[in-house]
């Protein structure tokens, strides 16, 4: 079986974690404040916190705003639950809206005509953020969404977990908005097994996420003193130490990622499928993601791959066409016509880094038979 994803563990990666775990230090210790300076050089941010997942980074990232009851906060409505979930689990409402046909990202034009009808319905001042995702690793129009949040000065948070190392106009995921949030889940370029981080050049959210994430503990000339309610978001020592030893090779997983989506693209151009946009160097390439033809049934070749030995799957969740979502009634108006099509037609196909020109010929015909 061709898997999904594989990890790619290193001997130097396995030495590195292993290191620590023989030291005894095993949290809060040197690997995270290393592993902090490496993130925030690599995005250009003053300050990164890591974090025990990148669900945790949102989530602070909207506490740390003061985002909670009756506000609302605009989510793109494709993407992972995660990114939906921690804006009602702070008390406040997301606000779908549909995406772009080719990046998948949030469209900058229903994103202007959203923001129309909260303002139409007297709500426009309860919009207190705006989340943008990074899909499968190719940036959103970040200059676009700039411009239409500059009369309103509501923060934007980047949630760009598939997109570490990833560059729009020469300029890092990460780093456009108010906050940016990082995912280093085993399907990520650089894994902790779970964990991400915040950036940001806003010292008082950093400070904020720093006390968050233990408890609420602030450490004053070795005096300890809890000064919030906060929970435990804390990434291990062993698990910084993983990660910034992959972060020495990001370069290099970047390289070899850009080289198999190309391959792919190669191989796949003459079948009936949509294939991704070529972010070329602006892409991390987290997934290969292709649209199946209107009205072929995903489920049946997602089951006949599987027969032909290669694992598919869809490419992300529909967030208001979940079950969830579909039981809560509207702040406003919406329709999400791009997402309800493309929620049936994205498949995912097998992608890693060591993944072999083999295996990608064999993931090619076994699709080309299935279709």
């Amino acid at each position: 079986m061709i898997p999904l994803s594989l990890t790619a563990l290193t001997e130097d990666d396995i030495a590195a974690a292993t290191e620590v775990m023989s030291s005894g230090m095993l949290v809060q210790g040197e690997q995270v404040a290393l592993f902090e300076e490496a993130i925030a050089s690599i995005t250009g941010a003053r300050y990164a916190v890591v974090l025990s997942s990148c669900t945790a980074a949102l989530h602070v990232s909207l506490l740390g705003f003061g985002i909670g009851p009756g506000d609302l906060v605009v989510v793109p409505a494709y993407s992972w639950p995660a990114t939906a979930n921690v804006v009602e689990l702070t008390g406040a409402v997301p606000i779908f809206v549909d995406i772009d046909q080719t990046s998948y990202n949030i469209d900058p034009d229903r994103l202007e005509s959203t923001l129309e009808l909260l303002t139409s319905a007297g709500l426009i001042q309860d919009l207190k953020a705006i989340i943008v995702v990074h899909a499968f690793g190719l940036m959103a129009d970040n200059p676009r969404i700039l411009e239409l949040l500059a009369e309103h000065q509501i923060p934007l948070i980047e949630d760009a977990a598939c997109a570490l190392g990833a560059e729009l106009d020469n300029r890092p995921a990460g780093g456009w908005g108010d906050a940016g949030c990082f995912s280093f889940h085993p399907r990520k370029l650089v894994t902790t097994g779970e964990g991400g981080a915040i950036v940001t050049n806003d010292a008082e959210l950093a400070a904020f996420a720093r006390e968050f994430r233990d408890h609420g503990r602030r450490v004053t000339d070795r005096k300890t003193s809890f000064v919030i309610a906060g929970l435990n978001y804390r990434l291990t020592d062993f698990q910084a130490a993983l990660g910034l030893s992959q972060l020495k090779r990001l370069n290099e997983i970047l390289g070899q990622r850009r080289d198999l989506a190309g391959n792919y693209m190669d191989l796949l151009h003459n079948l009936p499928v949509g294939l991704p946009v070529d972010g070329g160097l602006a892409a991390t390439w987290q997934s290969f993601v292709i649209r199946l033809e209107s009205g072929t049934n995903r489920e049946t070749i997602i089951a006949k791959l599987a027969r032909l030995g290669i694992e598919s799957s869809l490419g992300t969740i529909a967030l208001p066409l979940t079950e969830h979502s579909a039981e809560l009634t509207p702040v406003i108006p919406q329709d999400f016509p791009v997402v309800s099509d493309v929620s049936k037609s994205l498949l995912a196909l097998p992608f890693f880094t060591t993944m072999s020109d083999a295996d990608q010929r064999l993931v090619a015909q076994a699709l080309e038979s299935t279709l």
